[in-house]
């Protein structure tokens, strides 16, 4: 499909470059991706650019940086999950039982 479409091979290209990017930790190539985004003519590419350009700062550090909060955001995520499963079907100390028991 890349072959037959220029515009098609250029979102592959950099949409693979932007996964690269963030897999290898390379924060330093952010705004040479940035800048081949805004010049493409992919308007979604483009619109993509300009969400990361409006948090530039926290995006470069997520490329950069050796630490992830997913384990906390995991973590967080079951508790809400574990609230909603018995929000008006229980008592509140039922919550510290199963959010503790890891169900």
């Amino acid at each position: 499909m890349c072959q037959v479409s220029e515009e098609l091979a250029l979102a592959c290209e950099l949409s693979q470059d932007f996964v690269r990017l963030i897999k290898e930790r390379q924060g330093s190539a952010l705004k040479d991706w940035l800048r081949r985004a805004n010049g493409s003519t992919i308007s979604e590419l483009k619109s993509i650019a300009k969400s990361i350009q409006q948090d530039y700062a926290a995006i470069e550090a997520a490329c950069s940086q050796a630490w992830s909060q997913g384990q906390v955001e995991r973590q967080i995520n079951r508790l809400k999950c574990v609230k909603r499963q018995l929000y008006g079907r229980t008592r509140f100390d039922l919550l510290p039982l199963r959010v503790l028991s890891g169900a």
